[in-house]
């Protein structure tokens, strides 16, 4: 194509243009467009993956052009995410090893020139057209994260929450105050190095990394639900990928290492059909696709366990942006769950061959009609169960006593009760005492509501085999213990928010009391004695 450089001068027009060519079949119909009449531009914003951007054709189009190339695609720097990213930054004090910083975004401040033509965007990356002085790309608003920065920033709003807690009628404790946060991290890191915390397992494995722990869709604080189950070294397993994962991942470890991962991930498992739950499987699978492509070994296909009518979400993604449909093994939850079924045989030692299980269940639990928990006995000897989405579930404890670790969904705060169970989840408390009637040795909670504070509010049922999630928060069962003990930490730096949204949701909550008639409201119907 014959293009020649085009001239601008200091008074032209600013003209910028944006493409957009999402694979090679777009490349002839843009070599051959019309644009080289159109007037000149001042920055082209190229939305195309770096596979084209790195085709000879491709490159020969952008030097046609004398003008700034702003390039979008998975090539480009992580987004900054002040909230994920302080969180992490104020957690890796308490921890590093179960809290790391996240390794996906460059803490340092890109070294990009004024007059450089070829930049990849990144956040609050800028580009000036006017004053002419000024014109070209500029990395002075780009945010740089320090983590020591972000706890202080954290220990000042501690006053900022008692005074909100004070106005609203609530009284703050002795315990809110930056100086109770040194003092607990202080009295934290002692008993670490006086061995006082006992260790609940001695195993490292299975190692489980929080993706993401909140419910509905993903927020500035939680991702929507992701967990990665390693269960043994280079092995993967994905519970669940909820609208985020990848990226979640990605900020996590970073490409190259979410690429390992990736490809190594033996099964993916979906316990059902809301989004926040499956929202995130169409950029795994297409990211597992990729990586398997560049990967000269041969690497079996991961299976999928999900419901069966997720096939209707993959057929039509795969008919409209990209067929991804022979790059999993499916294995629907229907087969499993039906004891009768002729192909369950073959499907169950095929997933427990897969996985190196000796035993594999799954559940029907309360929640949709199509929801599962997954229970899981590894050869090495640990048995781990995820609840997925449910209501107090006897079916799930009969399936999982005993176990060594359960992930158990806790939507709702207690005083949130009537609305679990009109949404069909569980309160932290039934989540809690679902793990101790199933006689589980450690129980983790997942799968926060989105409104809930930055930490769920501990009760006296928190013991020292309880534990909360957090965002990209990675931890072994030889581990698990320093959960409990991180407690007075989390009370001291959020206890004075959680309470002031505590009083302001008492004040502005209608009474609720029993019918003018007297009769007593309905049982909650299907959860049992969790009370």
């Amino acid at each position: 194509m014959a293009m020649c450089k085009q001239q601008k001068n200091q008074n032209s027009l600013q003209v910028t243009r944006m493409l957009e060519v999402p694979c090679e079949a777009y490349l002839t119909s843009l070599l051959t467009s019309p644009l080289h009449n159109l007037p000149s531009p001042d920055i082209i914003v190229h939305i195309t993956p770096q596979s084209i951007i790195d085709d000879p054709r491709y490159q020969s189009f952008m030097k046609c052009y004398d003008c700034r190339h702003l390039i979008l695609n998975e090539a480009a720097e992580m987004s900054y995410l002040p909230e994920l990213h302080n969180a992490c930054g104020i957690r890796n004090h308490i921890h590093g090893d179960i809290f790391p910083l996240p390794r996906g975004y460059s803490f340092t401040r890109p070294d990009i020139a004024q007059d450089t033509n070829t930049v990849y965007g990144c956040y609050h990356l800028n580009y000036m057209m006017r004053p002419y002085s000024s014109k070209g790309f500029h990395c002075d608003q780009i945010p740089q994260f320090h983590a020591g920065k972000a706890m202080e920033v954290a220990k000042e709003k501690i006053m900022e929450d008692v005074r909100k807690l004070n106005r609203s009628g609530g009284s703050s404790k002795e315990e809110h105050s930056k100086e109770w946060v040194d003092k607990a991290m202080e009295r934290f890191k002692l008993k670490l190095k006086n061995g006082d915390a006992a260790p609940i397992f001695d195993k490292d494995y299975p190692e489980i990394t929080f993706i993401g722990t909140g419910s509905a869709k993903p927020s500035q604080k939680r991702g929507a639900s992701g967990i990665l189950v390693t269960l043994r070294q280079n092995e993967y397993m994905l519970l669940d990928c909820g609208e985020g994962t990848l990226h979640q991942m990605i900020t996590m470890y970073g490409r190259e290492r979410t690429n390992l991962i990736l490809a190594q991930t033996k099964a993916i498992f979906v316990s059902h059909l809301h989004f926040d739950h499956h929202g995130g499987l169409f950029s795994i699978l297409r990211a597992i696709r990729e990586t398997r492509a560049q990967d000269s070994g041969v690497r079996q296909r991961p299976l999928l366990l999900a419901p069966f009518f997720l096939l209707n979400w993959i057929r039509l993604y795969s008919k409209h942006v990209l067929d991804i449909s022979q790059d999993f093994e499916f294995i629907p939850h229907s087969i499993l769950l039906n004891a009768n079924h002729t192909a369950r045989e073959g499907l169950l030692q095929q997933v427990k061959t897969r996985l190196c299980l000796t035993d594999l269940q799954l559940c029907q639990v309360l929640h949709t009609k199509s929801s599962a928990g997954l229970v899981m006995q590894h050869n090495d000897g640990w048995k781990l169960v995820y609840s997925g989405d449910t209501m107090p579930c006897e079916t799930l404890v009969k399936a999982g006593r005993n176990c060594d670790i359960l992930i158990h969904e806790a939507t709702f705060n207690d005083v949130e009760i009537d609305h679990a169970l009109k949404k069909h989840h569980c309160v932290t408390s039934e989540a809690i005492l679902v793990g101790k009637k199933m006689a589980a040795k450690y129980t983790l909670l997942t799968h926060f509501s989105q409104k809930m504070p930055n930490i769920p509010k501990f009760t006296a049922l928190f013991t020292e085999n309880v534990g909360f999630a957090f965002d990209l928060m990675t931890i072994k069962p030889n581990q698990l213990h320093l959960l409990y003990h991180m407690k007075p930490f989390y009370e001291s730096l959020y206890g004075a928010h959680i309470e002031a949204a505590d009083t302001k949701k008492k004040y502005l909550k209608v009474k609720q009391t029993e019918p003018a008639d007297g009769s007593k409201k309905k049982s909650r119907r299907g959860r049992g004695s969790y009370s």
